[in-house]
C-alpha cells in the first residue's frame, strides 16, 4: 500500500511542475530530483518494460474498473462515496484487486504500476504529438481559409479586380495572423519541452512505443468514449483545423 501511495503522490507532484519557480528548483536541486527518479523507477521496477500482452491485461483491467457502475465511473465513484471509512475502503479494495485479477493481473498494487507506466508514456506521446500538430496549426488553417476564400471567388459574377483586392487582403491577414501565433507558439513551447524534459525520465522510448500500438484502445478506456464516438470527435477537430487525414 506505502508503494501505491507513493506512486501516486509522486504523480499529482509531477503534473504541477509548470512555471519559473518549479524550472528554478529542478536547476537548483538536481541531486532530489534525481532521487525521486531514482526511487519512482525503483517502485515500478518490478513490473518491468511494457509489453503488448501487459498493455492489453491493463485496458481489460480498466474498463472492468470503469465499468462497474451504470454511468461507467465504477469503482473511482465508489471509493469516493467511501472515503473516510476505513473498513468500506479496505472492502472496496479488496473487490477491485479481484477483478484486475480477472483480466491477468497479480493484483491491484501491479495495476497501479502498470497505470503510472502507461501514463507517463501516454503523456510524453501525445504532448510530442500534440506539439507537431500545434507546429503546422496556422499553416493548415491559413490554407483551408483560401480555399474556402477561392470556392467564394469563383462566382464569375464578382470583378476580376474586387478578387484581386480580396485575395490581398486574406494574405495580409494570414500573414499578421501567422506571425503573432508563431510568436504565441514558440513562448508557449519554451514550458511545453521544458515539462516533456521533466517527464522523460519517468519513461523510455521502448514503452512509448509500445503505448502507441495501443492508443485507440488507450483512447476509449480514459475517455469512455465509445470508438465511434471518438472518430466524430477525431473528424470534426481535423475539419476545423484544416489537417488532412
Amino acid at each position: 500500500m506505502k508503494k501505491i501511495i507513493f506512486i501516486s503522490i509522486f504523480g499529482l507532484l509531477s503534473c504541477e511542475f509548470i512555471g519559473e519557480k518549479i524550472q528554478n528548483f529542478f536547476g537548483s536541486n538536481n541531486f532530489m530530483t534525481e532521487t525521486l527518479y531514482n526511487k519512482y523507477h525503483e517502485v515500478v521496477s518490478d513490473v518491468g518494460d511494457l509489453t503488448d500482452e501487459k498493455v492489453k491485461k491493463y485496458i481489460c483491467a480498466y474498463r472492468t474498473l470503469r465499468n462497474k457502475t451504470k454511468d461507467h465511473t465504477g469503482y473511482f465513484q465508489i471509493l469516493q462515496e467511501v472515503e473516510g471509512n476505513p473498513t468500506k475502503l479496505m472492502d472496496v479494495y479488496k473487490n477491485m484487486d479481484e477483478d484486475v485479477k480477472k483480466c491477468g493481473l497479480k493484483n491491484m498494487e501491479e495495476f497501479v504500476k502498470l497505470n503510472s507506466k502507461i501514463a507517463w508514456a501516454w503523456n510524453i506521446y501525445q504532448g510530442q504529438k500534440g506539439m507537431k500538430t500545434f507546429s503546422n496549426l496556422q499553416d493548415n488553417i491559413s490554407n483551408k481559409s483560401r480555399k474556402d476564400m477561392e470556392q467564394i471567388l469563383s462566382d464569375p459574377n464578382i470583378p476580376e479586380d474586387m478578387k484581386k483586392q480580396f485575395r490581398e487582403q486574406m494574405e495580409k491577414s494570414l500573414q499578421q495572423a501567422k506571425e503573432e501565433y508563431n510568436k504565441e507558439f514558440e513562448k508557449n513551447k519554451k514550458w511545453a519541452e521544458f515539462a516533456l524534459n521533466i517527464v522523460k525520465p519517468l519513461t523510455n522510448d521502448h514503452d512509448i512505443e509500445v503505448v502507441k500500438r495501443h492508443e485507440q484502445e488507450l483512447m476509449e478506456v480514459f475517455t469512455g468514449l465509445s470508438p465511434e464516438q471518438l472518430r466524430e470527435i477525431h473528424k470534426y477537430q481535423a475539419e476545423a483545423l484544416g489537417i488532412k487525414e
